[in-house]
């Protein structure tokens, strides 16, 4: 059922094997399974790179057509697969569309800015968060500081940590 069919392509997603999941996303259809949110969710998150970003548009499309795109979970996945294959211009657009914005979606998009070393657009982001009076986790608190330890600020780097202690994480 479709249940087992998105756990396993969630455990292929989980140890980075993004092809094989997306493999087995599209057996599941060849199958007769209809994918549910879920489902779409984890093929996203299996699109980790430009080479793919054709079949991460192609399920953003159909997640709209489906009527799941206004869903925090699902716009939090679109952003991501963007932002992972390097198109941070449309992850920026889906980014600006989330209402009510959690933790998640902040940390999704500033993860990637971390991982393609664009560690300005990382610090701007945290700053942007910060403005919002939104309390940052742990791995953003690491996020900001990895982003400011290659990036070379020092300064921000010490502001990051006094606000980690201000809020009890240090």
């Amino acid at each position: 059922d479709v249940v087992l069919w998105t756990t396993m392509i969630g455990m292929y997603v989980r140890y980075g094997n993004g092809t094989e999941a997306l493999e087995l996303f599209d057996k599941m259809e060849e199958n007769g399974i209809k994918p549910d949110l879920l489902s779409y969710v984890n093929a996203l998150s299996a699109c980790m790179c430009p080479n793919v970003l054709t079949k991460g548009e192609s399920l953003h499309a159909r997640i709209k057509e489906e009527g799941f795109e206004s869903d925090i979970v699902a716009r939090t996945a679109i952003m991501g697969m963007y932002a992972r294959c390097g198109d941070f211009q449309a992850a920026h657009i889906v980014f600006d569309i989330i209402l009510g914005k959690d933790v998640v979606a902040w940390g999704t998009l500033m993860s990637a800015y971390v991982q393609h070393g664009l560690d300005c657009n990382a610090l701007y982001l945290y700053g942007e968060m910060h403005q919002e009076r939104m309390l940052p986790d742990k791995g953003i608190f690491l996020l900001a500081l990895k982003a400011c330890g290659r990036f070379g600020a020092l300064l921000e780097g010490k502001l990051i940590y006094q606000h980690m202690i201000e809020v009890g994480m240090d």
